[in-house]
């Protein structure tokens, strides 16, 4: 356990030099910050006054994405000086709904997010356009080649893979039993995926309520 105080941490991820990063409300707002695995360090990322959640640092160590004010998506330039780190806000109506960051291409230069309604798009950093690549899905995830992606189907039973060149998909993996998927992720080498697999039970109780004795 890293932290342990009143404060909300969440959304942890790992940066591209061994750091944690996550968002907190310990500044008074949420806020970016980081932390060493061994607990030490902890420090804010930005000194934005707007609340923003969910960072990402891209795989170069260059950008911060993250949530800017619960409404839109912002990348931060993490080489100017700290009284410079502008946010950017990422264009907003060129898909017509909410799109939601969720993974960097290895190469830097892409964001893969979910869309509101359901759907996986891609934001190009040079171009500073959008393509979806899917009408449904969420949670994508980067593959080793900056290519193609995982993501879970908008139930979470399956988990498929996209080209993001042909925007081909096919499932790989289907959720076993009356369970459902609700997070996926690779290992750097593309050599393991973990999920997160949730499982309900539906039993019929019965409840018998006796008169009070008094």
């Amino acid at each position: 356990q890293l932290t342990s105080d009143a404060f909300k941490d969440r959304g942890a991820n790992w940066s591209p030099d061994g750091r944690i990063v996550f968002f907190s409300n310990r500044s008074g707002r949420y806020g970016a910050w980081s932390i060493r695995p061994d607990g030490s360090e902890l420090r804010p990322l930005t000194g934005l006054r707007e609340t923003v959640t969910q960072p990402l640092l891209s795989p170069d160590g260059r950008w911060l994405v993250l949530t800017f004010g619960f409404s839109a998506a912002a990348l931060i330039d993490l080489t100017k000086p700290a009284a410079a780190r502008a946010p950017q806000i990422l264009p907003q109506q060129a898909l017509g709904v909410r799109f939601y960051p969720y993974s960097w291409s290895p190469d830097s230069k892409r964001l893969a997010g979910g869309l509101a309604g359901g759907g996986v798009a891609v934001f190009a950093l040079a171009s500073q356009r959008y393509e979806r690549l899917t009408e449904r899905g969420r949670q994508p995830v980067w593959m080793g080649d900056s290519r193609r992606l995982l993501y879970l189907d908008s139930v979470g039973a399956k988990v498929y893979l996209v080209d993001s060149a042909t925007r081909e998909s096919r499932e790989i993996l289907a959720s076993p039993g009356a369970s459902t998927i609700t997070s996926v992720d690779l290992s750097p080498d593309d050599r393991m995926l973990y999920i997160v697999r949730g499982t309900r039970e539906g039993d019929v109780w019965m409840a018998t309520l006796h008169a009070d004795p008094s």
